[in-house]
């Protein structure tokens, strides 16, 4: 090569370097911007690690529950960024710095959740925000566990079923809809989940063994939901407590005092054994079941006072350590008073409702002589001569005056007995107060005695109890819903405001 020609480039040589070197500045340029876009994103579960649906911006979740929030935050255009900066914020107020967070609610309904992200060139600073909302007190949490065997045999396939019992106290007859199970078996430590209305578990041959047990289950609102976490003891093969006793006197004239004598066994594979046990007596009344005379005692040998005559049941049940319980019934024999004077008495279930209304009334008068019946009902519709049966109320503003009257050919003693029904239409009513700076009281003011109260404000929020008080955050139309049930009916009413 010439010496003329060293250190020099030809023409075509200096326009391909020059496209060379511009591309590497525009390339430079564009990272060291920074230009990578941070999209915030977060997930969220509760304490049972059940997931929170956010993905319509709110989230709803048990009473008192914990909730445990994960970043899910996603970086586009630049795969060599990173997120390093994680703060948390519930309701406005910074709680932690971190990938995740867990925030325990206490006797709250409500609050919000917000993520804020930042990359590592401090360039892109990104939030998301979602709120949550509690329902408490609308459904009734329960379940029940069957194990596989019964008091004869052991299933050797090893499996124990929890089932779900739980209800709605909106409506009962099918509004659970969903459920989430974790079970743990504290033996072997093996975890199970099921989004079905049971849950089956392993269970080890010819041992006992203890679960513990997490279910949350909703409703068909997909916004009340209620949470349950229980320890279940499994017992071994054949563990069966075996429930049985005497009463001494078994028959006798009232008031009779009578001695309950246990001769309870608890059996292992069909021998007796020293199992400890726990004892449980109940007394009905067999005229009317609903009675109950005596219930909850803890006593192995107890001393039971019937006062009144009649066909009582003692029924007992015995538990053993294992939780595996059993029941055994006796009837007892009450005679009349003797030489006692007349007095009426009766009972009424139920003695409030909506027409029309049936009610059972059931004579429950001390007479040592045979007697003469005449019930009064107010309502024009003439005496009644049987000791009990069924009336049926229309409605009216005031309660009707139930009067049983009996008499006997002893001297023609007689004696009165009065007892009120009321019967009334459920008709939802509430009255609104405002309070000012967007808070607004509610009180029920329904006919028909209601006992329970589920409020909807409008907003996403509930509340519970005949009065409510809720602040809105901000102005609006709302549609607020009460919603009001007694034993027997339901209603709700609807009423618009303007928060200003």
């Amino acid at each position: 090569m010439s010496k003329e020609k060293v250190g020099f480039l030809s023409q075509k040589e200096r326009k391909i370097n020059v496209r060379i070197l511009t591309a590497l500045i525009a390339v430079t340029i564009i990272v060291s911007i920074g230009s990578a876009v941070v999209i915030p994103k977060f997930t969220a579960e509760n304490q049972y690690g059940m997931p929170i649906d956010i993905s319509s911006g709110q989230g709803f979740f048990p009473c008192d529950d914990s909730i445990i929030l994960k970043n899910a935050s996603i970086i586009y255009q630049d795969p060599h960024d990173e997120i390093t900066v994680y703060r948390w914020f519930i309701d406005g107020n910074p709680v932690s710095i971190g990938p995740s967070t867990t925030y325990t609610v206490a006797n709250k309904d409500s609050f919000s959740a917000q993520l804020v992200v930042d990359n590592y060139t401090n360039v892109q600073s990104s939030s998301a925000v979602f709120s949550f909302s509690s329902s408490c007190g609308i459904i009734s949490e329960n379940f029940s566990t069957v194990p596989a065997y019964n008091d004869i045999t052991y299933d050797p396939n090893g499996s124990i079923t929890f089932y779900d019992k739980s209800y709605s106290k909106l409506d009962p007859e099918y509004d659970i809809t969903s459920w989430w199970w974790k079970g743990v078996n504290l033996e072997t430590h093996e975890e199970k989940k099921s989004s079905d209305n049971y849950l089956k578990m392993k269970l080890p041959n010819k041992t006992g063994v203890q679960y513990k047990i997490d279910l949350v289950v909703g409703d068909s609102s997909g916004r009340n939901f209620s949470s349950l976490t229980k320890t279940v003891i499994v017992p071994p093969d054949n563990v069966i407590p075996v429930a049985n006793f005497t009463v001494v006197p078994a028959i006798g004239g009232c008031p009779l005092n009578v001695s309950v004598i246990d001769q309870s066994m608890s059996m292992v594979n069909y021998t007796v054994s020293n199992v400890s046990l726990d004892y449980n007596y109940s007394v009905y009344n067999n005229l009317n079941p609903s009675i109950l005379i005596y219930n909850n005692v803890r006593d192995r040998n107890p001393m039971i006072n019937l006062s009144d005559p009649g066909t009582y049941s003692i029924t007992l049940n015995v538990t053993n350590i294992y939780g595996v319980s059993n029941a055994k019934t006796k009837e007892i024999q009450v005679s009349g008073y003797p030489n006692l004077t007349l007095n009426a008495s009766f009972s009424a279930a139920p003695q409030y409702g909506n027409p029309p209304l049936t009610v059972t009334f059931i004579d429950t008068s001390r007479k040592n002589e045979p007697v003469n019946y005449e019930w009064d009902f107010d309502d024009g519709s003439g005496p009644v001569n049987t000791p009990s049966g069924t009336h049926v109320f229309g409605s009216r503003e005031y309660p009707y005056n139930v009067k049983l009257k009996i008499t006997g050919t002893e001297s023609k003693s007689t004696s009165d007995f009065i007892l009120p029904v009321k019967v009334e239409e459920l008709d939802a009513k509430f009255l609104t107060e405002d309070k000012g700076s967007r808070t607004y009281s509610f009180r029920d003011v329904s006919d028909g005695f209601p006992t329970q109260w589920y409020w909807d404000f409008g907003d996403g929020f509930s509340g519970r109890g005949n009065v409510v008080e809720h602040s809105y955050k901000v102005p609006g139309d709302y549609s607020v819903i009460m919603y009001a049930w007694n034993d027997l009916r339901k209603d709700s009413v609807i009423q618009k405001i303007s928060v200003l």
